[in-house]
Order: C-alpha cells, then structure tokens, then sequence
C-alpha cells in the first residue's frame, strides 16, 4: 500500500481554521492551517504535484475557521464561517504504469482502488490540549476536470476548484463514494474515510466533494480565556486498499 499524507492545522482561541500524490506503498505529508488569525487568499489550496499520470489530492480546503468565543466552562459548539465553495478534489490520472511521485510501481495503475482518509491531531495550546470534535458535512461526489494546460515543465496546470471544472456525472458511473458526516476526534485520533473508490475498473477520473458546512464542538474551561489553540487535520490518500 503507497500512502500521500496532509495535515490541516486547528487554531483556536477558541479557533479552528481551515493536498496528495500516490503510488502504491508510498506516503506523503502538507498541511491545511485552521484558525481565525489566518489569511487566506481563497477558499481552496492546490495542493503540490506532479499531477500528470499519478493519483493525487489536488485541492484542499484553505483553512476551517470558526472565530472567537467565550470561555464559560459549558459545552461550545461553533459554527464553521465560510467564504467561497470549499472542495476536497482527487485526481486519478494514472495509466497501466505509473510513476506516481517518482517511483516506479508496476502495481499501481489506472483505475485501480484508492481512499481518502482524515484525522484531527490534538488541539493544543503549548502543552495544554482541549478535547474536542471536528464535524464535516460534505456534498455528493461531482466530477473533477483536471484539464490539458501544459504548465511548461511536462506537467499540468490543473484547474481551479470552482463550477466550471467541477460538474455532476450525470449518468457516468464512477464507483466513488462519499462519507457524508465525518466527525473527527481530536483525542482519540480517529482516521475516517472520506471518499473511497473500492473496485478496479481501468478508469481515469476526477472526483471532487464540497465541505458543505463545518461545525467544531469543545469542552473550553474558563482557564482557556485568552489562549489560542493550535491542530491539523490530516489527510491520506491511498491506494492499494
């Protein structure tokens, strides 16, 4: 099994604010920063290639922000605040032979199953850690298109994750699916999948899910007034599942 492996960071003050290429047998590791304090220029990140002829996330959410809140000691649930469509987007361009990031693997090949996974590592300010759950409500699996845009070093410029690129499936059948409700713990380090493509069938494809809502719920003691506390969320592609 070939694994690619990204991580998101958490910030909270009370705060939590929001890519991956396989071949088999192989990990690989980015991060997504999660929290108020963090500018972003967009709702998505590209996520690092090569894209042309391997399995990789392309697009990630940019950060899950959630903004600032009292400390009363009770029970918080906060609502994720949202500017702009948040996708997770996988790409399978892989043909017969694949040289996914580099390595050559005879075993990984077009069509051949793969999943995303995620897990929310502790959230942390300094050596002080809060337990809490990472909810994501995700849409239903559209179709990605990478594109043909050479980017002048004999790989592809993907395109961006936005409705023009991502589109229903209409009647293809694409063999991908979607868990809808991820609930991820930070104190039990929980890995879930995200999306799943189970069944060889020699296919290239695009496959994308927009994070449709995010809601973060924490125990905060009247003690956490003031800090800012940090995680990541980490995401992994595999294939030979």
């Amino acid at each position: 099994m070939k694994k690619f492996i990204l991580s998101s960071t958490l910030l909270s003050a009370f705060v939590l604010v929001g890519a991956v290429v396989v071949s088999a047998d192989e990990v690989k590791q980015a991060e997504t920063p999660v929290g108020i304090e963090f500018k972003t220029e967009g709702p998505n990140e590209v996520v690092t290639g090569p894209y042309k002829g391997v399995l990789t996330l392309v697009h990630k959410p940019t950060a899950f922000e959630f903004g600032s809140h009292s400390a009363t000691g009770a029970l918080l649930t906060a609502e994720g605040k949202m500017e702009g469509k948040q996708y997770l987007v996988v790409s399978d361009d892989r043909d017969n032979d694949t040289v996914g990031t580099g390595v050559s693997d005879q075993n990984s090949k077009k069509g051949d199953p793969w999943k995303l996974t995620a897990k929310m590592d502790e959230l942390k300010s300094g050596t002080e850690t809060l337990p809490s759950k990472l909810i994501l409500n995700l849409g239903a699996a559209k179709k990605y298109d990478l594109g043909t845009t050479p980017d002048g070093n004999g790989d592809i410029k993907p395109n961006p994750a936005n409705d023009t690129s991502i589109s229903d499936f209409a009647d293809e059948t694409h063999g991908v699916k979607i868990t809808k409700k991820v609930e991820l713990e930070s104190d039990k380090n929980n890995e879930v999948v995200i999306m799943n493509k189970a069944k060889e069938d020699g296919k290239k494809i695009g496959v994308a899910t927009q994070v449709e809502s995010t809601n973060l719920i924490i125990q905060a003691p009247k003690t956490s007034a003031g800090k800012q506390y940090t995680s990541k969320v980490i995401w992994t592609l595999s294939t030979g599942i």
